[in-house]
């Protein structure tokens, strides 16, 4: 059983990393720089203390991935406009995303809906839901300035609560090859 578990709750905790790394955008909200960003996440399963051990180790082993395997990961997550750093990832602003005129996207996981969120002032608050895998929570989002903002969300599924919290900080006009996230 748990063997079953950990890849649910590593599901779980990429629906919720998937929408709390999206660039914050929803009418009326304040815009942030278009180009090159660096987001650090950090994440925690209070519920689950094993977790956070599992999540060291996988840490550790991108740190000794081998090359050509590491290079065969970025090439692939740069298709999605993520790419990978020591602390992070890295992931390509267009001028459209960088607008607080629009909606927010959610293409990052198909399976989950915001509801009720709305900014003010500087904040954007709002709750989602996701089916697959399924669990609910809430978020909030931060933009500190034009280059900066944070994130944190909350999610219960049926295997415990799942906390993140996202530093995201600009770093360049010019995303080199990566492009714009989609």
């Amino acid at each position: 059983m748990r063997d079953q578990v950990a890849p649910f709750t590593a599901l779980a905790a990429l629906s919720l990393a998937g929408l709390l790394l999206a660039p914050p955008a929803l009418a009326a909200g304040p815009s942030i720089e278009p180009g090159l960003w660096e987001i650090q996440s950090d994440m925690q399963t209070p519920d689950r203390p094993e977790l956070a051990a599992q999540m060291a180790k996988a840490r550790e082993q991108m740190k000794n991935m081998p090359p050509e395997l590491r290079k065969m990961m970025e090439q692939q997550l740069s298709k999605s406009g993520v790419g990978l750093t020591k602390n992070g990832i890295r992931m390509c602003v267009s001028p459209e995303q960088a607008r607080g005129d629009r909606p927010p996207k959610t293409e990052e996981n198909p399976h989950c809906t915001h509801s009720q969120a709305q900014w003010s002032g500087n904040t954007w608050r709002g709750e989602f839901v996701c089916t697959q895998p399924p669990g609910k929570g809430s978020f909030e989002t931060v933009v500190h300035d034009r280059k900066h903002y944070t994130t944190q969300g909350t999610m219960q599924t049926q295997q415990g609560t799942i906390k993140t919290r996202n530093e995201a900080r600009w770093v360049q006009a010019d995303c080199g090859t990566l492009k714009p996230a989609r």
